[in-house]
């Protein structure tokens, strides 16, 4: 006798509401005939009405870019992931003004990495060159993984950076936990997903501006000296591969495995 589990993360996240929209309409329409679902958290569950007796919140399993003890002497940030559609350019913005606040103050970097839609790689581009050659931003567009991970060895900065929109409320930023399982602090846009995991002694939570970007690298400069890469990497353990695996899909599989005899 089979059992079969569906297993969803988040709800659509298409700048398009209709896509989205049809989106959710699908998944709601076929939780009717699943009696076991794995969703990515609490909210993605309340989201799609699932009712509890057939939910397990097994969270997002990820994994460490390049975890090391960090030394946190320097701003030196990194951005990983997409570039459509999150607006990474009012960060560079942001870093810019605070470049200007305080060169000379200490030591200070900024490296995008990914790609996007021609239009989005280009606002980033723009925003950069604006900034002027002396800000120390660099967009280096897609890396291979011994690129990534050199790039990492030199961060203790993790950026995430999106406009809270409708659609990015609930989302999972798998790109949060990747940076703090690597023992880097996070400055990220403050939405649902983020409550209750990015607090002080891992990071900061922002306005999606560049003037909140501004300001949240001011806190981070104060806060610099409290940071621990030990402990701002146990931060995200729950979300790590092991933890996901072992704490929760394996005993969400015995149960429906014992129902199933």
């Amino acid at each position: 006798k089979y059992k079969y589990v569906m297993q969803m993360f988040a709800p659509g996240v298409t700048p398009s509401r209709a896509k989205n929209k049809l989106h959710d309409l699908q998944v709601t329409f076929n939780v009717r005939f699943f009696q076991h679902m794995f969703m990515g958290s609490e909210r993605v569950m309340k989201f799609f009405k699932v009712p509890p007796s057939k939910a397990h919140v097994t969270g997002v399993g990820v994994e460490a870019i390049e975890y090391q003890d960090r030394m946190f002497e320097s701003l030196d940030l990194v951005y990983l992931g997409a570039l459509s559609n999150r607006y990474v350019h009012e960060s560079v913005e942001g870093f810019a003004r605070f470049f200007q606040a305080n060169k000379g103050r200490i030591r200070m970097s900024y490296k995008i990495i990914g790609g996007g839609v021609p239009e989005a790689v280009k606002l980033v581009e723009v925003s950069i060159a604006a900034a002027g050659p002396e800000v120390p931003v660099q967009y280096l567009g897609r890396l291979d993984d011994s690129d990534l991970i050199s790039v990492f060895r030199t961060s203790n900065i993790g950026v995430v950076y999106n406009r809270v929109t409708p659609y990015y409320t609930n989302n999972i930023s798998t790109k949060l936990y990747e940076y703090l399982l690597s023992g880097l602090p996070v400055i990220a846009v403050k939405n649902n997903s983020m409550l209750g995991v990015v607090t002080p002694s891992n990071g900061v939570l922002i306005e999606d501006s560049s003037e909140g970007f501004e300001q949240g690298l001011h806190t981070l400069l104060a806060n610099l000296g409290n940071f621990n890469s030990k402990a701002i990497a146990q931060s995200g353990e729950e979300c790590s591969v092991k933890t996901v695996v072992r704490d929760r899909m394996i005993p969400a599989f015995q149960k429906i495995i014992s129902e199933a005899k």
